[in-house]
């Protein structure tokens, strides 16, 4: 079928629908061919090729900026737009924190908050359980707390004592160097805390008003490198030097 091209006016033999004797002449025709298009901003209509794409939105550059200032400012004006929390009301903020809007719905708000705060609270630490006794193994319903362990306060002292006991007489058969002491023990390691490598400091502690003696973080203490409660001995080749807090840091670890 001989028909003519739409692009280049050439005659060509074609296919019922072809209306382009080529593919250049098809994009020729796609990129320079004009339309009606409405300008977004004023409304305005104008004829635009379709190769502009986006700027076929606005009839002018100065509609575009206007259009583009309008769409700023409405956001901002939709950022500074809040529902209140307690009541539900639309309203301007007065800063990015605010909550409610008003003086009357932060007071029930905060009264609401502080309400549902108890509320978990109670459930968390003052509903029953059934816990094990942790002196005699016995079961039992907590009464208030969740974090009782014991069933009673004659258990809970028969525990304390057992520790007390235990922790008194940790070094029974476990002494083989009976002469150790902290100041010889910090002559033998040059005063060197074995597990940080800094100086000791002999004179960092206090004595309270009822003349207890309170060690400080950089006090000596003796460690022992294979803790007394895993089998360790105390003797001279199982103790070292070492700071109050890198002793108790370290707790009952292997170093």
């Amino acid at each position: 079928m001989i028909k003519i091209c739409k692009s280049c006016g050439k005659e060509f033999e074609g296919k019922a629908r072809q209306t382009y004797c080529s593919h250049e002449c098809e994009y020729e025709s796609m990129r320079t061919a004009e339309r009606n298009h409405v300008c977004v901003n004023c409304g305005k209509e104008f004829i635009r090729p379709k190769r502009n794409r986006d700027s076929c939105q606005f009839c002018s550059r100065d509609c575009a900026f206007e259009y583009r200032d309008k769409i700023a400012r409405h956001k901002r004006h939709i950022k500074r737009i809040k529902r209140c929390e307690e009541c539900g009301k639309i309203f301007f903020i007065r800063g990015y924190a605010t909550k409610y809007c008003s003086d009357d719905c932060r007071r029930v708000g905060s009264k609401r908050r502080i309400q549902a705060y108890m509320h978990d609270r109670y459930v968390n630490n003052f509903t029953s359980e059934r816990k094990v006794c942790r002196n005699c193994g016995k079961e039992f319903w907590t009464e208030y707390k969740k974090s009782k362990v014991f069933c009673s306060g004659h258990c809970q002292d028969a525990y304390a004592r057992e520790v007390k006991r235990l922790r008194k007489h940790r070094l029974d058969g476990k002494i083989i160097d009976s002469d150790i002491t902290l100041m010889k023990l910090s002559v033998r390691d040059d005063g060197i805390c074995r597990l940080c490598g800094l100086p000791v400091d002999w004179s960092d502690y206090i004595v309270d008003e009822n003349g207890t003696f309170i060690a400080g973080k950089n006090y000596p203490s003796v460690d022992h490198i294979y803790p007394i409660s895993r089998g360790g001995l105390h003797a001279w080749d199982n103790v070292q030097l070492a700071h109050f807090s890198c002793n108790s840091f370290k707790s009952d670890s292997i170093a």
